[in-house]
């Protein structure tokens, strides 16, 4: 993950297992090292939902109530994102990929979510430059908007990466280097991009992403 202070990484690590399962009901845990949890969509598993995400327990709470333990190992590291400079709003965000765990289906959130479904990332790219998925999604700030309105880069960009991939176990499998995502603005003819240096695949010269 880039970074030598094993408490930070470990902070990232569950915070991004809590944020899954708050948000979808999928959950990356276990009685075993072996083994997953099946069946997360029950009432039970939703009202355990909503209590960590209206802080009123843990998700180590709710772990220790089941005989459960974090299946960290099923969480891959992907890359550092950091807003440019001159955003007003700022985020240090880490994004992780795993794949669902076999016997749980993911769901939204009870009360909080509007949309959700399964997208093919591929079809997502090829329509970018529409407004199809905006318009699926029905709410006001998405009809009429493209992928890249949708969306932060940071995401777009893994998108991207997702549908180019042959598949979810060579996603997951690709060797990725630590590497921090940060843009800078910059004027082009007149128009402005955003302008991002690529992780090195390759000895030389750093590439740019816009």
């Amino acid at each position: 993950m880039g970074t030598d202070d094993v408490g930070l990484a470990r902070r990232h690590v569950v915070g991004a297992i809590r944020e899954l399962f708050e948000e979808t009901g999928v959950l990356l845990a276990g009685p075993d090292n072996a083994s997953t949890v099946e069946a997360t969509s029950t009432p039970e598993w939703m009202r355990a939902r909503i209590a960590v995400a209206e802080q009123e327990k843990t998700l180590a709470q709710v772990l220790d109530k089941r005989g459960l333990s974090l299946r960290t190992d099923l969480l891959k590291s992907l890359v550092n994102w950091r807003s440019p400079d001159f955003a007003h709003r700022r985020f240090d965000t880490r994004y992780f990929a795993a794949t669902v765990p076999l016997g749980q289906e993911p769901t939204l959130l009870e009360g909080k979510g509007v949309w959700g479904r399964w997208v093919n990332a591929a079809k997502a790219i090829e329509e970018r430059n529409s407004t199809v998925l905006g318009e699926e999604v029905g709410q006001e700030n998405t009809v009429g908007r493209t992928l890249g309105e949708l969306m932060v880069p940071g995401s777009e960009i893994m998108l991207e990466k997702m549908a180019t991939a042959n598949g979810c176990i060579a996603y997951l499998s690709y060797k990725r280097k630590a590497h921090v995502y940060q843009p800078t603005l910059v004027v082009e003819d007149g128009k402005m991009l955003l302008e991002v240096e690529a992780a090195k695949t390759t000895p030389g010269d750093p590439q740019r992403e816009r």
